[in-house]
Formats: C-alpha cells, sequence, structure tokens
C-alpha cells in the first residue's frame, strides 16, 4: 500500500468486487473505454479478473492499484493522475 496526503494506493479486493462490477456494466465508462462492444461483465468474470490482478502482482507482471481518497477534499471531482511506467523487452535466454 502507498499512502499520500491525499489518496492511498492498494492492492484490489475481493471487498471491491461489487463496485467493480458495477462501475465497469456502465456504459458511460465502457464507451470511454472503448469496450461497450463487450457486452456486461458478470461477477464471476471480475472476481476472476480481480484475482488475476493478485497473480500478475506476485508475478511481477503488473500492478493493479484501487485508489481510495484518505482525507477530505474540496475538488476530488476535478483531478488527474500521471503514473510512470516502464515497458520492457525481455531478451530470449542464451542457448
Amino acid at each position: 500500500m502507498l499512502e499520500g496526503k491525499k489518496v492511498r494506493l492498494r492492492s484490489v479486493g475481493l471487498s471491491d468486487l461489487d463496485e467493480i462490477t458495477k462501475n465497469w456494466n456502465s456504459m458511460e465508462l465502457r464507451n470511454f473505454v472503448g469496450t461497450a462492444s463487450l457486452g456486461p461483465a458478470s461477477r464471476n468474470e471480475e472476481e476472476e479478473w480481480i484475482r488475476n490482478t493478485w497473480k500478475e502482482r506476485r508475478e511481477r507482471i503488473a500492478y493493479t492499484f484501487a485508489i481510495e481518497k484518505t482525507s477530505d477534499t474540496s475538488h476530488w471531482n476535478n483531478f488527474s493522475v500521471q503514473l510512470p511506467f516502464l515497458c520492457v523487452e525481455k531478451k530470449p535466454k542464451a542457448w
């Protein structure tokens, strides 16, 4: 978990399942990210996705975070997030 003055980044958990399912099935969000044509996701599919984020983290493939507000901010609806990322090409092992 990473915590700052205004937000906390933590692993996604099964306690987030209902909220994730509800929001992911929102047409507004799915249109925004370009997945509207895929159809709604089931609760089981979302649970599988959460469990897969845990596996990816253990294997150091990817890190997926839930973002929580840690303090009251007057401009919470007007923010942006920038996250650095690194793309690495794995080289094949020498024979």
